[in-house]
């Protein structure tokens, strides 16, 4: 699958999360998340859009809300930042024509395609660990000791 959704090379491998609803797949890469939205429908590889989300430290771990367009990613200094609304410019026509934004755009301190990101500190050391409950009210964190 890797091959179809032509992922970016790293030099390490990177953990891949799927929303799940199966429309989203996610990789933290350094101090980027990257997110793909995957056609449910009449899938065909080149259909598939993605987005970066920028943050100003690495980023180590994410998990998708079960029901609304948001993504929670924890870093490496124990913040865990929320992006809610992501992909909102780029995934939004249900076609699947492509957007004339370009994937390269994901800065959310800037000019990013989410509508807001709220970050929380809460670790005294890097959060390794996001899960969100099965109705999306609980968002439960860990970090390494």
């Amino acid at each position: 699958m890797c091959c179809l959704l032509r992922f970016k090379q790293t030099r390490k491998p990177e953990m891949i999360v799927a929303s799940s609803s199966g429309e989203f797949l996610g990789i933290t890469n350094k101090r980027k998340l990257h997110v793909w939205r995957i056609p449910t429908k009449n899938f065909k590889p080149d259909k598939i859009r993605k987005i970066k989300l920028s943050h100003t430290k690495n980023l180590n771990t994410l998990a998708f809300h079960p029901s609304e367009r948001i993504v929670a990613s924890g870093d490496a200094t124990g913040r865990i930042l929320i992006w809610r609304g992501f992909g909102n410019a780029k995934f939004s026509g249900s076609d699947g024509t492509k957007s004339e934004l370009d994937e390269d755009r994901g800065d959310v301190r800037g000019n990013g395609d989410a509508d807001t990101c709220t970050t929380w500190h809460w670790h005294s050391s890097g959060v390794r660990f996001l899960k969100f409950s099965t109705d999306g009210a609980y968002l439960f964190s860990g970090f390494a000791c």
